[in-house]
């Protein structure tokens, strides 16, 4: 027995070292691409493209490094897809170290980029971005206007991949309202199309949200099954955000079965993954469970501690200032979205103005035109009408003429001109 478990961890982690070989062989794969590309486009989309696979093995100080080069190398070229790519890296990288400010101030560059560019999927995958940043706010109306700016994208383009990322923060949505029921059919879905796609990524995601469901709905065996698959997963392609993210979901599922030691045992592995990358927001919901889960077994020291490391981190993340910078980005976004829509409907109207003009100006000319043909009309009226007047005058000075001549001259007259 001890042998077969044996050579099971020594699969395990066999098959593990191959997922990480494989990681960086795509990294050194994307570096040597780099060194021989030949045109500053392709160096621009190599740039993000580390700077993704940095971020998905949790290397964020070295993706930032990377998606830096790559904005600084497109924005030089006036490469505007290729900026609009790097940005929305960027700011996934910092939302996943818990610096939203950062993140949304990356994001809405990326909007602007994608909007010029008309590169419509990235558009999409911003608004998702942004949108998931008001649902931490809990600005729920305005989430679920970003959503459905990407939705209508996706529906459009039949990017099912995509929508299986707008799918899964639907239904962390639904969760965050308490719609449990709309949020399963949501992230079911989402978990079928990572499925088909083979994203793991996603299915871990999807998994640790599917988790959390069966939680609040008081299925712990079941939500525990979610819970594990994604951290064998995880454990699988080493991706240590969701192996921490994992963790921290099965310490909150034992705390909440009153499994206080099993919970301090995954919080606390979680907390310590979660440092080596930098991702605050597991750390601080890591301290807030500690927190808990030393106040149930009594130990009000442990618990005071873990208390102020909680605020500590929280503050960290949603500072005041930082508060301020969100909203200020939030109002320059709305503003500049208002400018446009204003800008546009002043241009409306400018073109409506400049038509209503050249209207006027061929009313003008018509009237002008018309009233030109109408007095010629009239001069020749009165003239014919003078003509005949004329004529009608004469006539009758001739018949007056002819009454006072004696009708024999005229007679002898008449015979004299037919002479000659």
């Amino acid at each position: 027995m001890k042998k077969r478990k044996l050579l099971l961890l020594v699969n395990m982690w066999l098959f593990s070292a191959a997922v990480m070989y494989a990681q960086n062989a795509k990294i050194e794969e994307l570096k040597l691409r780099l060194k021989n590309a030949k045109h500053d486009t392709t160096r621009v989309i190599t740039l993000y493209k580390l700077a993704h696979y940095y971020s998905n093995i949790s290397e964020y100080t070295k993706a930032i490094e990377y998606a830096n080069q790559s904005i600084q190398l497109g924005e030089s070229i006036h490469f505007i897809s290729g900026c609009a790519n790097a940005y929305n890296n960027k700011g996934t990288i910092y939302f996943y170290l818990g610096n939203y400010v950062e993140a949304l101030k990356n994001y809405l560059i990326a909007s602007d980029y994608s909007k010029k560019s008309k590169t419509r999927a990235v558009l999409a995958n911003c608004s998702i971005n942004i949108g998931i940043i008001y649902a931490i706010q809990k600005e729920y109306d305005k989430t679920m206007k970003c959503f459905a700016i990407a939705a209508s994208i996706l529906e459009e383009t039949k990017d099912t991949l995509a929508l299986g990322d707008l799918q899964n923060n639907i239904g962390s949505l639904y969760i965050e309202q308490g719609k449990y029921g709309e949020a399963e059919k949501s992230l079911l879905l989402a978990l079928k199309n990572y499925t088909d796609w083979g994203f793991n990524e996603g299915i871990i995601t999807a998994k640790l949200s599917l988790a959390d469901i069966n939680f609040k709905q008081g299925s712990y065996t079941k939500g525990l099954a979610y819970n594990f698959e994604a951290l064998k997963l995880s454990k699988e392609i080493k991706n240590i955000d969701g192996i921490s993210k994992a963790y921290l979901s099965i310490g909150e599922n034992y705390l909440k079965q009153n499994k206080y030691d099993s919970a301090l045992i995954y919080i606390n592995d979680a907390i310590k993954l979660a440092k080596e990358t930098g991702a605050l927001n597991v750390i601080t919901t890591g301290y807030e469970k500690l927190a808990d889960a030393y106040l149930f077994k009594n130990d009000y020291k442990f618990a005071l501690n873990n208390y102020k490391n909680y605020i500590l981190y929280r503050d960290s993340i949603f500072s005041q200032e930082n508060t301020q910078k969100l909203v200020q980005l939030q109002m320059q976004y709305s503003f500049d979205e208002k400018e446009a829509i204003i800008k546009a409907k002043q241009q409306i109207k400018d073109a409506s103005a400049r038509e209503e003009i050249q209207k006027q100006k061929i009313v003008t000319i018509s009237i002008i035109l018309g009233s030109g043909v109408l007095l010629l009309i009239l001069l020749l009226i009165i003239n014919r009408r003078k003509a005949k007047h004329n004529l009608e005058v004469n006539k009758l000075e001739n018949k007056t003429l002819r009454s006072q001549l004696n009708p024999h001259f005229i007679f002898n007259a008449l015979a004299s001109i037919q002479k000659y």
